[in-house]
């Protein structure tokens, strides 16, 4: 399949994200090995554990949206007719747009504002909170612009007839 910028960006993450996430198991099974055999635990393994988890889900979530991958609701949506799912197809794609829009300016506001604040997130390991809420802006922002582009998609096949 030809695939445009947009298509290999989101492709790039997602295999960042698969990268993280052999990265995670490689150390979480370190960790294990070194509670269970050595009684010695890498103290920072579980806090990195949460912020891979947190990157894989913004770094993977658009790809999974392109591909159809998300999650679907298919047991109530499958009773209807072909033209009645692309109704709730479009409505979802809508809804999902203007919350995606709405969250991509709200965490940029606050990617800014934590920068300027110099807040941390302190546990095991210090790190500037701005980083956390940027990730989340960059998420919410190209996932809006997939579901965007899926929409326009749905309303050229909805007029063409599909």
């Amino acid at each position: 399949m030809n695939r445009n910028l947009f298509d290999r960006f989101i492709d790039l993450f997602y295999l960042l994200a698969g990268f993280i996430l052999g990265l995670l198991v490689i150390f979480e099974s370190i960790d294990s090995f070194a509670r269970y055999l050595f009684n010695r635990p890498l103290p920072w393994s579980v806090e990195m554990a949460e912020y891979a988890l947190f990157v894989i889900t913004f770094f993977g979530t658009t790809w999974l949206l392109r591909e159809g991958k998300h999650v679907n609701v298919e047991v109530f949506i499958e009773r209807f007719s072909t033209r009645v799912k692309r109704h709730i197809r479009i409505i979802v794609l809508a809804i999902s747009c203007v919350t995606l829009a709405f969250l991509s300016c709200f965490s940029l506001i606050s990617t800014i504002d934590t920068y300027k604040m110099g807040a941390t997130v302190a546990k095991m390991l210090t790190i500037p909170k701005f980083i956390f809420i940027a990730i989340m802006f960059f998420g919410y922002s190209v996932l809006f612009l997939e579901s965007l582009r899926e929409f326009i998609r749905e309303l050229k096949r909805y007029h063409k007839g599909e």
